[in-house]
């Protein structure tokens, strides 16, 4: 089994992925995490070393879309071949400490524990890093890394379930790695009744040529292939389910407001 050389933006980055690499139990001996100070500086690093066959080469970059595959596309774009594993994150690295919410209430201040029970799945955060800096950082710390040691509590498998760009990221560095981790069962948990009510749907309401949506690398989605993808509980069919689900839990919320306001 070859070390694998992961690629970060910043010393944050580093010490975040750092954390949660240790909830999960991987081999930390197994894994440099450099930091590149940018993001040219790891597409640039990552070619360099890309070279050195003794290592496995990975890069973990922001991303500006939610959709895994197109954002890991993007990634891509920047490297010849595919000898470098792209890693996303979305929005930001920052998303990640949300990932498992009954621990980010358990560190949360009093005061803005209902503010961040209100907060929408990790990856629909705008600014996750403000909101942690507002709601969560504790001016306690003066250590850097102390102020997400928190993170190595984090229960992998219900922030997995949360955050489909850290579930990938797990996923695959453990295939990387050649050790077991047990993530789709659980997934398969969170996601299979409602995929079933979904996919059921959109046989009902949808022409199966229908387009449904077009991905940044312009291939096509029909009805009949996206309700394939739900049913199979793929990974563009929980993001799909997911994103729908949040759809009508937002309509649901604003209808709940109104009726409040007219009482």
């Amino acid at each position: 089994m070859k070390n694998i050389k992961l690629y970060v933006e910043g010393t944050i980055d580093k010490i975040i992925v750092s954390n949660i690499l240790k909830a999960a139990n991987f081999p930390s001996e197994k894994i440099i995490i450099e930091v590149a100070e940018g993001k040219r500086n790891v597409i640039q690093f990552a070619k360099n070393n890309s070279r050195n066959l003794e290592e496995i080469t990975a890069v973990l970059l922001d991303a500006d879309t939610r959709h895994i595959p197109d954002a890991l596309a993007q990634i891509q774009q920047y490297f010849d071949d595919n000898s470098i594993k792209v890693f996303c994150v979305i929005p930001s690295i920052e998303a990640w400490l949300f990932a498992d919410d009954v621990l980010i209430q358990k560190i949360a201040p009093e005061q803005h524990k209902k503010n961040i029970a209100r907060l929408p799945q990790p990856e629909e955060i705008t600014f996750p890093k403000e909101v942690f800096h507002r709601w969560i950082k504790s001016n306690k710390f003066t250590d850097l890394s102390a102020q997400y040691d928190f993170l190595k509590e984090m229960h992998i498998f219900r922030a997995a379930a949360r955050s489909a760009s850290l579930h990938y990221f797990l996923k695959e560095m453990a295939n990387m790695l050649e050790i077991e981790i047990d993530l789709r069962n659980r997934l398969d948990n969170v996601y299979e009744f409602p995929n079933q009510i979904i996919a059921t749907l959109l046989k009902e309401v949808a022409n199966e040529d229908t387009i449904m949506f077009r991905t940044l690398a312009g291939y096509n989605i029909t009805a009949k292939e996206l309700q394939k993808s739900v049913a199979e509980n793929t990974q563009e069919g929980k993001e799909y389910a997911s994103n729908l689900l949040k759809v009508a839990r937002d309509i649901i919320r604003s209808q709940a407001n109104r009726h409040k306001t007219i009482q």
